[in-house]
């Protein structure tokens, strides 16, 4: 930190009764603070009469580095309050912006890993066909029910984050039908689909899912059922 005070000042000689420092400056021309990394900075220190010592920034002497930085820093600061201040706010406000950058990168670094252990969730219980997602997992095909409990199942179901599951349709059915080697859960043989028998409300479609026959079934019988979401 110290350097970087040696700012927008002329060349400068500095004089006291026990010490004398010959500092080279840069004048920057604005009102903007900014600093060289290395400076070469002699100072003579009359600890004794007739006898000086003599830092610099390339060497390393008898006077400690850390004392040297104080007598400058501290008649910076005297000499040139309004200027220290002002690089000092300065600095300031860059850390604060630097560590407002790694706060949002370390923010964004862990959306992004959490988005893909959501993906991996996802793909580990669902199956993705064009536009659809489909429900694949141990709960797949588990039981077979009336065409009611089946839609309330699906309607009910809240399955990688995700609630807005329903029955498939008969064409749907056939779709996934022609992907079932995707599948990771085996499909049984006949499902229900949301396609209703429309000149009898009383029965819905079925999909044999071996063969891929449409079979209208009265909607009190019973048959495995596996939901189905759009994107």
């Amino acid at each position: 930190m110290l350097f970087k005070y040696i700012l927008l000042l002329l060349p400068i000689m500095l004089l006291s009764q026990d010490f004398i420092v010959d500092i080279n400056i840069t004048d920057s021309g604005d009102d903007n603070l900014s600093y060289i990394e290395k400076i070469d900075i002699p100072l003579v220190i009359e600890e004794k009469p007739q006898e000086e010592i003599i830092w610099h920034s390339g060497s390393a002497d008898s006077v400690q580095k850390n004392r040297y930085e104080k007598i400058i820093r501290n008649y910076l600061e005297d000499k040139y309050p309004l200027k220290v201040q002002e690089y000092k706010n300065f600095i300031q406000q860059e850390e604060e912006k630097e560590e407002a950058r790694l706060l949002k990168e370390k923010k964004l670094q862990e959306e992004y890993e959490e988005s893909l252990k959501k993906q991996k969730y996802i793909k580990k219980h669902t199956l993705t066909i064009d536009n659809l997602m489909w429900q694949d997992d141990l709960d797949s095909d588990l039981n077979t029910n009336t065409w009611s409990e089946a839609d309330n199942y699906c309607q009910a179901l809240h399955l990688v984050s995700f609630d807005n599951w329903r029955l498939p349709t008969d064409k749907e059915l056939k779709t996934l039908l022609n992907n079932k080697q995707k599948l990771k859960y085996k499909l049984f043989k006949s499902h229900w689909s949301s396609t209703k028998y429309i000149s009898n409300s009383r029965k819905s479609w079925v999909i044999d899912m071996s063969s891929g026959k449409k079979i209208c079934a009265k909607k009190i019988d019973n048959f495995y059922y596996r939901c189905v979401r759009n994107f």
